[in-house]
């Protein structure tokens, strides 16, 4: 179970693999970390996906001081 968030200005690009498929590939646009927990939430949700067993990946245009990154780091 994989989860791959690219970053971007103003919107990110997620994709998503589970049981080794692919899944699906979305971008988003956002203006607060909560509109990007809600998409990764929802998403989680809807994949019906195990916490301790998922991998994130986050690259592209964050700062890790970020309240964005920091939020995803407490997930």
């Amino acid at each position: 179970q994989f989860i791959k968030l690219q970053f971007y200005a103003h919107h990110f690009i997620i994709a998503v693999w589970k049981d080794e498929q692919f899944q699906l590939i979305q971008s988003y646009r956002y203006v607060s970390s909560e509109d990007v927990l809600y998409y990764l939430l929802r998403i989680v949700q809807q994949y019906q996906f195990d916490l301790s067993d998922l991998s994130l990946e986050i690259s592209g245009m964050i700062e890790l001081e970020s309240n964005i990154y920091i939020q995803l780091a407490k997930i």
